[in-house]
């Protein structure tokens, strides 16, 4: 969830929590159940990467008295109740706060993005060093051939596997000049989009700048993606000129975030 989300959501159940009724040892507090389970459920996704602790100090507060006996009055155990909703209240405020004050801007979402856009960075860096790794098997048993753009996609996604949870192959894209396409990978809990191509004799530097060149176009309207990340495999190093095609890219990509990895670089 992006910042922005992040902000409206907790605020809306802040506000929510200022319209429960009054609470009630022998009513019907259905209201505040579901108002409890809306907080706890947005916490796990706002801050899916702490954890679980934003989650625990929420459910660790006390809603009734730490002691009592079968003559303590219901208003005790009303007053206690509304101590935890104070405190209930108090958390979602700082919650906020920090949202606003420490996360980044919109561009990524969530506390641990860099790290994971990091860890994306790495694995399509090395990914040709995986790629000749593989083939390497003992006493001649079978291996993932890296023949076509369909190979580079399965062998990334068994990789990307081990740094992202919300992987969602092939998403369409809006439509741009009167077509459609497919997103390669989207990686929902950080709204990238990937885009993968490999190279071959019909489909070198020109072919592949102009391919994505429209995909920018179509993933600026996109909701779910917030970055663009292309990666060229090129194991024969048929681009000519690499450095021109991510300075091209980088140059198209202004309405949306646009990063190009060219993986090997010869």
């Amino acid at each position: 969830m992006d910042k922005e989300k992040a902000v409206s959501k907790l605020t809306e159940l802040l506000a929510a929590s200022e319209k429960l009724p009054h609470y009630s040892l022998h009513g019907d507090n259905s209201e505040f159940n579901k108002w409890h389970k809306d907080v706890e459920i947005a916490l796990r996704h706002i801050f899916a990467d702490d954890d679980g602790k934003h989650v625990q100090d929420f459910l660790g507060i006390k809603w009734t008295l730490s002691f009592f006996t079968s003559s303590t009055p219901d208003y005790q155990f009303e007053n206690a109740h509304a101590r935890g909703l104070n405190t209930a209240k108090a958390l979602l405020k700082s919650y906020i706060d920090e949202v606003k004050e420490y996360w980044g801007g919109n561009n990524l979402s969530g506390m641990a993005s860099e790290s994971r856009l990091d860890a994306l960075r790495n694995v399509l860096r090395r990914f040709h060093l995986v790629a000749r790794q593989i083939r390497i098997r003992r006493e001649g048993r079978p291996t993932l051939e890296i023949n076509d753009e369909y190979d580079v996609q399965d062998l990334t996604h068994a990789i990307l596997k081990l740094h992202f949870d919300d992987i969602r192959p092939e998403e369409y894209t809006p439509s741009y000049a009167g077509g459609s396409s497919r997103i390669d990978f989207l990686l929902d809990d950080s709204k990238i989009a990937l885009e993968i191509k490999k190279t071959r004799q019909t489909l070198k530097d020109k072919q592949i700048g102009e391919e994505l060149l429209i995909d920018v176009q179509r993933y600026k309207t996109h909701p779910s993606v917030q970055k663009l990340m292309c990666f060229v495999y090129d194991p024969e190093g048929l681009l000519i000129n690499p450095s021109g095609l991510e300075k091209d890219l980088a140059e198209a990509g202004e309405q949306i975030e646009t990063e190009i990895i060219i993986s090997p670089k010869f």
